[in-house]
């Protein structure tokens, strides 16, 4: 929650009642609170998000302030405002990776709602989920609260794949503290607000059974305090504009002089004023952390006392909520609450440090952290259970590997057992059968065949396995794989999921072997291959996850850059009547598509065969009214949305497909770059208009 001051809730319940914010309130009793949460310094928005992910002070996290410049580009600017600005250059490359990335990495998957800096690829990386942190931040696009909740209660109770680490941004109270003051009444109702949406996300937890496996840390990036107009610095009083450039410039000042003008610029602010204080960036003050020097780091660093702020020019000064002082100026300190099976509970402690939250959270995963500023020590003694803490300690210090299988072992043990009396049943039914299996082929005549049963396992390039037990000639049986195969290609182009937009993108082949005899027993083997046409460099990621069935993206980039599908696994379903219906099973559950779009480029092309006569005709009004009533989508203006179509005609297996090729255009505010499809389940539909706008409008998450 955005520039949630340590001090908010009891400012609230002084004004409004101590019973105004239940469910502030049911956190804290079910949990432990800390009356101050140590931020860093600069105590702004984007350099304290990124500690809290990455467990490192500003100066070696990569993220220095809200706009920031690199010696490495130097034409361009980062603009926490700016879209166009993240996308500009690799900001985050080469700099030490955030939580989400180290969990991914591991196998797990993280969801990003409106959280920053994670809208552009990180080290070739994206949040499995994410809502962009652009979504809302012109105002325009309306994205409530319960909505909001809503999304984040899917990600943690969807059937199809299960988010280990949700970072969910909230921007109030701060920018009501921006314009009213931190001890406003607007805030205070603001404060409210925030409050009903956290019940709701506690109700929906305890809903689905999750109130009690969740952990929940609450806090924010900083404080507010209220400044007036008769406490100004002016700086251009001092300074000639032309002699240097600053990103950061109201409570502290961040100086890059030009070229040859360091020493100018410093000795004209050195004691120009009894209430600046102005340091080398090599003596900046220790207890800031704010000293190392890199591509990002500025010259010079100008420090007002607290409520005191910087001006260029004398009639910019004004009374507001201003934040970005030191942290040991008690205002610019937040507030934080952790809930859950892990955390304390009904206790309260006096403060903890922003950067140990990192490295809480990767143990709490199951993640070794990379090196970062925090400690474990010091957290996990103050916020967590001391049997959680203690276990959590001694993982600190031993190999990753001892880690992993001291966290499982306490699951371990109850599978041991199930696997032990599974084994034993097994064995006793496997007795049985092959009893009554060889008396039943004794009574058969010679001329037919048991066909035995073998899982299917992917690998890249085809997909192999056996029909189930079917006793019948081989004659019969090369008749019935046939048609197996014909059905195969057939339901998969009309099973009305989202697997019928790939189909541009590759080519299906099924291929049965010849029969292999083996002790009076048939083997039969499908080859299942999938070939890439055109240049599917659009495609960043594909994923089959269904019950039964697990499937990880691993890193594994082509030349194209599309990222393959190496890895897919299933666990049989004893109601699973033949290798077919196995098959299209895993080709007909809900697929997840991500895709990449790059700024005025039509990157992406549709194909498809069925019911081409009028989608050409009423594609783009369609397509128009679907994204201008979804919540999670950005609304583009009409003027924004441009859709193209082609005569193209291709050929693919001997049958014709109709190209349409669909590009987003426009301004920068509006242009689209990204696309995730989440939980979609589409019926059958005769026309591509129809999909196509289905595909855009369910759940669709819009940069």
């Amino acid at each position: 929650m955005d520039g949630f001051r340590h001090d908010y809730l009891e400012l609230v319940r002084l004004r409004l009642g101590q019973d105004s914010l239940p469910n502030f309130a049911r956190l804290e009793a079910d949990g432990v609170r800390a009356n101050r949460s140590i931020n860093a310094f600069p105590t702004v928005t984007m350099p304290n998000h990124h500690t809290l992910v990455t467990g490192l002070y500003p100066q070696d996290s990569g993220v220095v302030d809200n706009s920031m410049f690199d010696s490495h580009w130097p034409n361009e600017t980062f603009d926490m405002g700016s879209q166009k600005s993240l996308n500009e250059a690799p900001w985050l490359d080469g700099w030490p990776e955030p939580i989400w990335v180290t969990l991914q990495r591991k196998g797990g998957l993280a969801g990003s709602l409106l959280w920053p800096l994670t809208d552009n690829f990180v080290n070739g990386d994206l949040p499995f989920q994410q809502v962009s942190q652009f979504t809302t931040l012109d105002g325009s696009v309306r994205y409530p609260y319960t909505k909001r909740v809503k999304d984040l209660l899917w990600w943690l109770d969807n059937p199809r794949y299960q988010i280990d680490l949700v970072l969910a941004y909230f921007d109030e109270p701060d920018e009501t503290g921006h314009a009213y003051g931190p001890e406003s009444k607007e805030v205070a109702e603001v404060i409210v607000e925030l409050d009903k949406a956290l019940g709701q996300l506690l109700d929906g937890l305890e809903a689905r059974d999750l109130r009690d496996k969740v952990d929940i840390i609450l806090t924010a990036d900083h404080g507010m305090t209220w400044i007036t107009r008769d406490r100004v610095i002016v700086i251009d009083d001092l300074l000639d504009p032309a002699d240097y450039s600053t990103t950061e410039f109201s409570s502290v000042g961040l100086i890059y002089p030009k070229p040859g003008k360091e020493d100018e610029v410093y000795s004209k602010l050195h004691g120009a004023h009894p209430h600046l204080k102005v340091h080398w960036l090599s003596d900046t003050p220790s207890v800031l952390r704010f000293n190392h020097t890199n591509s990002r780091m500025p010259a010079i660093v100008l420090l007002p006392d607290p409520l005191w702020h910087l001006v260029h020019r004398r009639n910019e000064s004004g009374e507001g909520g201003i934040h970005g002082y030191s942290p040991e100026f008690a205002d610019m300190n937040p507030f934080l609450i952790a809930s859950g099976p892990s955390f304390r509970k009904h206790e309260v402690v006096d403060q903890v440090y922003a950067i140990d939250i990192y490295t809480l959270m990767c143990w709490l995963l199951r993640v070794r952290p990379s090196a970062n500023n925090g400690s474990l020590d010091r957290i996990a003694n103050s916020l967590l259970k001391p049997e959680v803490a203690e276990r959590l300690l001694s993982f600190e210090h031993w190999p990753e590997w001892f880690v992993w299988m001291a966290i499982e072992l306490e699951l371990m043990w109850f599978f041991m057992v199930v696997i032990v009396i599974a084994s034993t049943a097994t064995a006793l039914g496997v007795s049985l059968h092959m009893q009554r299996r060889y008396s039943r082929l004794a009574e058969h005549s010679r001329d037919q065949y048991e066909v035995e049963t073998m899982d299917c396992v992917y690998h890249i390039g085809h997909h192999d396995c056996t029909s189930v037990y079917v006793e019948q000639t081989a004659g019969e049986l090369h008749s019935t794989m046939a048609e197996h195969k014909k059905q195969l290609k057939r339901l998969t182009r009309n099973s009305g999921h989202p697997i019928d937009f790939l189909w541009d993108l590759m080519r299906v082949n099924i291929e049965i072997d010849e029969v292999v005899y083996h002790r009076s027993t048939m083997h039969c083997r499908i080859h299942f291959s999938v070939t890439r046409l055109g240049q599917p460099d659009s495609i960043s990621a594909l994923v089959f996850p269904s019950d039964g069935m697990a499937a990880r993206h691993r890193k594994g980039v082509t030349t194209e850059r599309f990222f393959s599908v190496t890895e897919i696994s299933g666990i049989r379903n004893s109601n699973t009547d033949d290798c077919l219906h196995y098959l299209l099973r895993m080709l007909s559950y809900q697929s997840i598509l991500r895709y990449q779009f790059e700024d005025n480029v039509a990157p992406y092309s549709f194909a498809y065969t069925d019911g081409i006569e009028s989608w050409q005709k009423t594609a783009s009004t369609t397509l128009i009214s679907e994204l201008k009533h979804s919540y999670s989508v950005v609304r583009l203006l009409e003027k924004d949305v441009g859709l193209a179509t082609t005569s193209s005609y291709l050929k693919t297996s001997g049958r014709p497909n109709y190209q349409m090729s669909l590009r987003f255009s426009g301004t920068t505010r509006s242009s689209v770059t990204r696309i995730a499809v989440l939980n979609t389940t589409l019926p059958e539909y005769t026309g591509f208009q129809a999909k196509l706008a289905t595909l855009m409008g369910f759940d669709s998450v819009f940069g």
